[in-house]
């Protein structure tokens, strides 16, 4: 990995959408590449119609736009785990309902998620 201080992940739908274990599957991922401590937060990339204008919008995957109010340290494997205990409970499809402008436009495919992970200068232990 580089030395910058913030790393980007992102994963491509396959099949229009992810579940909690191709999530925790990509957690693990970034958790074996990593070598220090980090924060990191997930987003999504979504394509929406609305449902009288039938007009498509993409929303990219942004810091404004993701899962956890402020990243998640993850320092250890007790982390790493407790993590994956909050990605297995989420509701996917909830969650990218709140990134809606209003209840007119629908979600119509996740394109990808998007890890952001921010490194601390702390070994992971």
């Amino acid at each position: 990995m580089t030395d910058d201080p913030v790393h980007t992940f992102n994963f491509p739908s396959a099949d229009d959408s992810f579940t909690p274990t191709q999530l925790e599957n990509h957690l693990r991922y970034i958790y074996g590449r990593e070598g220090k401590a980090f924060k990191v937060n997930i987003s999504f990339g979504l394509f929406l119609q609305h449902r009288e204008s039938l007009e498509f919008r993409f929303f990219h995957p942004y810091a404004n736009s993701a899962i956890f109010e402020r990243p998640f340290l993850v320092s250890n494997v007790r982390g790493l785990e407790r993590l994956i205990a909050l990605v297995r409970e989420l509701d996917i499809f909830q969650e990218v309902a709140l990134a809606r402008p209003s209840t007119k436009w629908r979600l119509v495919l996740i394109s990808n998620v998007k890890y952001t992970v921010y490194l601390t200068s702390f070994a992971l232990g």
